[in-house]
């Protein structure tokens, strides 16, 4: 294997083999390093596909989805998908030929498909749009429904570690569901996805389960885990991903050349229009999508694009499209046919900026949602953008941190900011 040396600022630097990549892919297509606040693990491979913390064209995460998807039912085509990780496209004829390929599910293989939140939650929604039949989709979250019964379970390295999983709206689904697909964007130790397993295991019998990531950094021993756990259940467990790899950090990050995250936490914001589109129903995935439901989502999502594009004042200049928090898919999917700019998501991940790092700028701000424990955006720059969109479910929008984004936004020469109420 060869040994690649990352680099995030002067001092920290991870040793990187790649032990097995899909389709020719390079890891540089997938991911950037950054180094980010979390005692538990001081850097962060930074998705260029996912749309979560670096602003990229659309289209780049159904085609890693569908890459994902290909890796699993073995299908061929994978080369159109592949150039689409370098190359613009159409994104209503690459969605309109995304749901005529999708791969058949039986009932026998009835699949419930359970993306991770928050960075994985477009991932796991697209992905399951790669499939028809006897499927269905939800994805965790850290919003607490009083009074619902939930799956709880806990991911270990992250900065907000308690995840729910609420299925009751399919629990005739579940009855006869026969596996359960976790999707997210990395595995480390893949601790989370064994815990899941275990909950689901207990709670429904199933005993044939999926893991897909983007990318597999498991040593030996979190793969022996999951061997030893699959004998323990009785069960099947199969782990699918686009990259295997090993990484060993050689270098910590020096606090001293961090460039600061510029905080607007407690300031006042700015004005926005306001776009209320909530009665179309378009947040899904915390409550549960059959598959009717699932696959109806991208026509409501291109007529929630015609009330935006009738919305928004024409000559603008170049549009930013911006996700809050676990909302990922629905406006991905509204940017993709809108078209003209790329899409970026808010976070809850405290990283730390560093020149010659894959985030290089970033703010914090009072949180956009009320599950959120701080609102974070990296990698704006001054002078790129004239329009900015921003989409919040309208039950759990936070106006004061929206109001702070919007102020930062304004400040970047970004000349109009909506917000799009889903």
């Amino acid at each position: 294997m060869k040994e690649h040396i990352l680099r995030a600022g002067p001092h920290l630097r991870l040793a990187l083999s790649i032990r097995r990549v899909s389709f020719c892919l390079r890891w540089e297509q997938l991911f950037g390093l950054a180094a980010r606040r979390n005692p538990r693990r001081a850097f962060l491979f930074v998705s260029r596909v996912l749309g979560k913390h670096l602003a990229m064209p659309p289209h780049k995460l159904l085609a890693a989805a569908k890459l994902l998807a290909l890796e699993y039912t073995g299908q061929g085509g994978a080369e159109d998908y592949l150039r689409l990780l370098d190359a613009e496209a159409s994104f209503p004829a690459l969605n309109a030929g995304l749901m005529a390929g999708r791969a058949d599910i039986a009932a026998a293989e009835r699949t419930i498909f359970i993306g991770f939140a928050e960075t994985a939650t477009g991932l796991g929604q697209a992905l399951a749009n790669s499939f028809r039949g006897e499927i269905a989709y939800a994805h965790t979250t850290r919003v607490v429904r009083p009074g619902e019964p939930a799956l709880k379970f806990t991911e270990e390295h992250s900065h907000a570690s308690e995840h729910y999983l609420y299925l009751n709206e399919v629990a005739d689904f579940m009855t006869s569901c026969r596996c359960a697909a976790f999707i997210d964007d990395e595995l480390t130790t893949g601790r989370t996805a064994l815990a899941g397993i275990r909950r689901l295991h207990a709670a429904y019998g199933l005993r044939r389960f999926l893991i897909f990531s983007l990318l597999d950094w498991r040593d030996a021993a979190a793969r022996r885990a999951q061997a030893e756990l699959a004998a323990e259940l009785g069960a099947e467990i199969t782990a699918v991903s686009l990259l295997q790899g090993d990484f060993r950090e050689i270098g910590a990050g020096g606090a001293e050349e961090k460039t600061a995250t510029e905080d607007y936490r407690g300031q006042a914001g700015a004005d926005y229009a306001v776009l209320d589109l909530s009665g179309l129903g378009l947040p899904g995935g915390r409550a549960p999508l059959d598959a009717e439901a699932l696959a109806a989502r991208p026509k409501l999502c291109r007529r929630a694009a015609e009330a935006i594009k009738s919305f928004l004042p024409a000559g603008g200049g170049r549009l930013l499209y911006i996700g809050t928090g676990e909302l990922i898919y629905a406006p991905l999917m509204c940017a993709g046919y809108l078209g003209g700019g790329d899409f970026h998501s808010t976070t809850q991940s405290p990283i730390m900026p560093l020149a010659g790092s894959a985030i290089e700028s970033g703010i914090c701000f009072d949180p956009p949602d009320t599950y959120s424990r701080a609102g974070y955006l990296y990698n704006v720059p001054g002078g790129r953008y004239g329009q900015a969109v921003i989409f919040s479910e309208k039950s759990l929008t936070r106006e004061q941190g929206i109001g702070q984004l919007a102020l930062y936004l304004r400040r970047q020469g970004i000349g109009r900011v909506t917000v799009v109420l889903l």
